[in-house]
């Protein structure tokens, strides 16, 4: 059965959406940032902290006021469907005054800068822009934004926001909040990305899945196979402080009533309950935890309608909790239905990079049909 136009629609202004975004703010890249002589990357140290940490160079009054809560309330809002608040980024306000050779090497950094600004910072700040770079500035209030990249550090990523007064600047920051959160997120999961497959990746596995299962998923180094079934595939890693899962079921696509929130809820429980079960005591499965409703969303996956989900899961004897990430899309090809999950489960412990790693590795996958489209063109 066919997803029918109305998914289709939506597959075509997602992908639109997101190509508009990428073009907007390419734009205002190439419009504001100076050009960058290219040195000796080699040279460079490799840029320091945390995949998630973001430096906010700004005056300590701005901090305090609208524009730092712009910040506060967007990259560092907290991601959605955790047990516990966790931001979406860890901001570390630092005084423009400062900002020394260590703190420079920072993977992410924001600059702020407010041309009315009259205090030390805000000088020293504005003082850092070309005479011309303000004069485009001023003229073309729409434009608010540069990057620059591996300019101290290999690995870094520095933005600069700018604006001739509070006012405009968060003008710009509203009207492009999403774009900046998904900028800033996909530069996170392209990090770890790198960071994840340069220790290493199990080839011969992840080519032992595609050749069984008509599928691909790049398989890091740490992960095991913890159960395969011939419509069912659990991917684990399992250590002391940490563990974190992936699971892939399929079936034949029938209706797309499917993807109706109360239906994939549904589908889940089959799934769990079904392959989800404890070796030792199999009375104990996966399950929901109904203290925070699943929430489903519309979006594509690899150019394709999908569902995205995230919840809570327990164990049915409420033994074991944590969050979850799911999506389901079809190959319409082999009108395939799959069904694709990531699950952590920390302890105590934050689950931020670790529910990031899972995403990543989600992201990943590629149907039959993605396969032989690479291999045809």
């Amino acid at each position: 059965m066919k997803i029918d136009l109305q998914m289709r629609r939506l597959n075509k202004a997602s992908k639109l959406l997101r190509n508009g975004v990428m073009v907007a703010l390419s734009f205002l890249i190439l419009s504001c940032g100076e050009q960058i002589e290219k040195g000796n990357k080699d040279l460079l140290p490799d840029a320091a902290g945390e995949i998630t940490e973001v430096l906010v160079v700004i005056d300590s009054a701005k901090w305090a006021g609208p524009v730092g809560r712009f910040f506060r309330e967007s990259l560092g809002a907290p991601i959605p469907g955790l047990p516990q608040d966790e931001p979406q980024f860890t901001l570390r306000r630092i005084d423009p005054l400062k900002m020394n050779d260590v703190l420079k090497v920072a993977r992410s950094i924001i600059y702020v800068t407010i041309l009315n600004d009259l205090s030390r910072a805000g000088i020293f700040m504005r003082n850092n822009v070309t005479p011309e770079s303000i004069a485009r500035i001023k003229n073309e209030p729409e434009l608010f934004m540069y990057t620059k990249q591996d300019e101290y550090a290999r690995g870094q990523e520095i933005t600069h926001l700018f604006g001739t007064d509070d006012e405009s600047l968060l003008k710009n920051l509203n009207k492009n909040k999403d774009r900046l959160m998904n900028y800033f997120v996909q530069i996170a999961k392209d990090r770890t990305k790198t960071d994840l497959y340069r220790t290493g990746e199990k080839k011969k596995l992840s080519e032992g899945i595609a050749d069984k299962y008509k599928f691909s998923l790049r398989v890091p180094d740490g992960y095991r196979i913890a159960d395969e079934q011939d419509d069912f595939l659990w991917l684990r890693y399992l250590d002391k402080d940490v563990d974190k899962s992936i699971f892939v079921y399929f079936t034949d696509y029938t209706t797309q009533d499917v993807f109706k929130e109360e239906n994939l809820l549904a589908l889940r429980e089959k799934i769990t309950s079904t392959y989800l079960r404890d070796v030792e005591k199999p009375e104990i499965y996966i399950t929901y935890q109904d203290i925070l409703p699943m929430k489903a969303q519309a979006t594509t996956f690899h150019d394709e309608f999908a569902m995205k989900a995230f919840g809570l899961w327990k164990a049915s004897d409420n033994s074991l909790g944590g969050p979850y990430r799911s999506y389901t899309f079809v190959d319409q090809k082999l009108n395939r239905l799959y069904y694709m999950e990531a699950y952590v489960t920390a302890p105590g412990m934050d689950k931020r990079e670790a529910l990031m790693e899972l995403e990543v590795i989600m992201s990943t996958f590629k149907s039959q049909t993605q396969l032989e489209n690479e291999i045809n063109s």
